[in-house]
């Protein structure tokens, strides 16, 4: 059975992404209550944001208190100390040229689209990053893009330029242009594994018809808040319901603009508890409903869970989704048996692969 980080761990990883995203100062206060780490606390710590997905976030907050109170890590070996915090600042240096090849490849396929006359709408990430106070320490992944319509076009232009498309996937195809893996999408949601995928679907290709120009790059344009809001909490949601969420998309969440949902699917007991994290372990103030504290704790302990090393067997999928029932009770709000055999027949039959024309 896997086991928690200690509490010690946790709350000062929370401490440090408070400092780095900016929601808390580099008071004294903070930093005596790290002042008594050990270096195996120091390695958890550490280990515990790469998880999470905001090393640099959380190095931005450790180099705050050190540059305010130097004084930091005295009581360890200061070749080790110094080792650490090395090597830690060598995975922000490594998190920006990411972030710069990133963005350049995004670009250049902007581009490449816009010779031919299609449009780019980018999902997620990078427009996700301009919210951070800086926005190269959001590290980056997949480059998740809608053309409006133009998804089998852009496909087939993708291909005779030489660039093999992957048509495997329930909502999306895959290429790999440059050195960045794209998600083209047709549909945001899998349609076919939960009932109410159809409804949100058809409001968000509503709400896709519009984007937002980037100020300074061709051809890119990004959602509306009210997509944001609509499909980032169904998309984390998700995560957490099969997997389990982080850390960088609680902050994805809490720094992006949002409208208020005019229908939330079934997803306002999700909405409120998360909502409630932000602001009680990241420092936001964003308006919350009724919470059930308990399930929150729960909620949060879940995500702080070491990553598992499992081989994603079929066995042991089906093992983690058997004990996930109560995060698809949470976040679905559906009949886990109807739940379960919708789910199976999506991955078995695969419906509507691809979109290939």
């Amino acid at each position: 059975m896997t086991q928690n980080y200690p509490d010690i761990i946790t709350k000062a990883f929370l401490l440090l992404v408070r400092i780095g995203i900016g929601n808390e100062g580099p008071s004294w206060d903070a930093a005596k209550q790290i002042e008594h780490l050990s270096m195996n606390d120091w390695r958890l710590v550490k280990r515990l944001a790469e998880e999470q997905s905001v090393a640099a976030i959380a190095f931005d907050g450790l180099s705050t208190l050190f540059e305010a109170y130097g004084d930091i890590g005295k009581g360890l070996v200061q070749a080790e100390w110094a080792q650490l915090r090395s090597e830690w600042m060598m995975l922000s240096i490594q998190t920006e040229c990411q972030y710069a090849a990133y963005e350049q490849s995004m670009a250049d396929l902007a581009d490449f689209y816009n010779k031919h006359g299609i449009k780019m709408m980018v999902l997620k990430g990078y427009g996700l990053s301009l919210n951070y106070p800086v926005p190269s320490h959001r590290p980056t992944g997949d480059l998740d893009i809608y053309l409006f319509g133009d998804q089998p076009k852009g496909d087939r232009l993708i291909e005779e330029a030489g660039i093999d498309v992957d048509y495997s996937h329930h909502h999306h195809t895959t290429f790999k242009f440059e050195n960045l893996f794209i998600e083209n999408h047709y549909d945001f949601l899998n349609i076919y594994s939960h009932q109410w995928n159809r409804l949100i679907e058809r409001r968000l290709k509503e709400l896709a018809k519009i984007g937002r120009p980037d100020d300074k790059l061709t051809n890119i344009y990004y959602p509306t808040a009210e997509f944001n809001s609509l499909f980032l909490l169904r998309h984390m949601g998700a995560h957490f319901a099969a997997e389990r969420m982080t850390v960088r998309q609680l902050l994805d969440w809490a720094l992006c603009e949002k409208e208020v949902l005019e229908e939330e699917y079934k997803m306002d007991i999700f909405h409120h508890i998360i909502d409630d994290i932000c602001n009680n372990y990241l420092g936001f103030n964003l308006p919350v409903g009724v919470v059930d504290k308990n399930m929150e704790r729960r909620v949060l302990e879940d995500m702080l869970l070491p990553y598992s090393t499992h081989k994603l067997t079929p066995w042991f999928r089906l093992q983690r989704w058997f004990r996930n029932r109560w995060k698809n009770r949470l976040f679905y709000q559906e009949n886990l048996f109807v739940t379960f055999w919708v789910q199976l027949w999506s991955h078995v039959v695969r419906p509507d692969i691809g979109k290939k024309e």
